[in-house]
């Protein structure tokens, strides 16, 4: 059996991500030869990345992320004025921390004639902007219905 050295240790730990001991346990497994002990260990998934590069991957996915909702835009609108305008990010975050007032301001404005829009989606705009527009739509129809029941009384 060949002789393990620390720098085929090392060779093994730094491009493989493991630990001493399973890099010198992989190393003698294939006789001293580093490139078949990093291969075994990429194979078996025995690789570990690094927590660094992970963690710059996901802050750089999720800037991109808030980035990207902070151009998206929910107008809501009162006879063709502007009402309310928020970034999406901000309405996601007040949907989680205050739900019952987000999704109660929400069907409340949709009642009483508001009309939200969602703009800067790109390709998805016109149609969720169409499903939006029809409940509105029948949301007032509705409530109108129901205001002219309610007075008939």
């Amino acid at each position: 059996m060949e002789k393990i050295t620390m720098e085929q240790i090392d060779a093994v730990k730094t491009r493989a991500n493991v630990g001493y001991k399973e890099a010198k346990e992989v190393l003698e497994k294939f006789g001293g030869d580093v490139v078949a002990a990093i291969l075994y260990l990429e194979n078996e998934n025995k690789t570990k990345t690094d927590i660094k590069e992970d963690s710059s991957r996901y802050y750089t996915k999720g800037k991109g992320v808030i980035k990207r909702l902070n151009e998206i835009e929910i107008k809501v609108y009162k006879k063709e004025k502007i009402a309310l305008n928020i970034p999406a990010s901000l309405a996601i975050v007040s949907t989680v921390f205050a739900p019952h007032i987000t999704i109660g301001g929400l069907v409340v404005s949709i009642f009483t004639g508001y009309k939200i829009k969602i703009e800067n989606l790109k390709d998805k705009e016109s149609q969720i902007n169409q499903v939006l527009y029809n409940a509105s739509t029948k949301a007032n129809e509705f409530a109108q219905k129901a205001t002219d029941e309610i007075t008939k009384l």
